[in-house]
């Protein structure tokens, strides 16, 4: 009786997560089919909002669609960042 209440609660976690990224997968789907294009900063890339205000992409996919980030590094930044750190700590003032 135990393993089956286990069962029961794995598989009602599993559904409630899939509800979640049926719901994120939704929202996401509504950003992809819109014709509009979203003005961008070609440098930091902070999306103008309809009033005019800059805002970093993921609040403003946050505000509009409900999509919520993780933050990680891609490859090629974590090896750049590895790199500045160590450049960091082998400069003569940080000896």
């Amino acid at each position: 009786m135990k393993d089956e209440d286990k069962t029961k609660e794995q598989l009602i976690f599993e559904l409630m997560t899939l509800r979640k990224l049926l719901h994120q997968l939704t929202r996401l789907d509504k950003v992809q089919s819109q014709s509009q294009c979203l003005p961008i900063c070609a440098d930091c890339k902070k999306i103008r909002d309809e009033q005019g205000l800059w805002q970093q992409v993921e609040l403003y996919l946050h505000r509009h669609y409900g999509i919520d980030f993780t933050h990680g590094f891609c490859p090629d930044c974590l090896a750049l960042r590895h790199l500045e750190i160590e450049n960091f700590l082998a400069a003569p003032q940080n000896v």
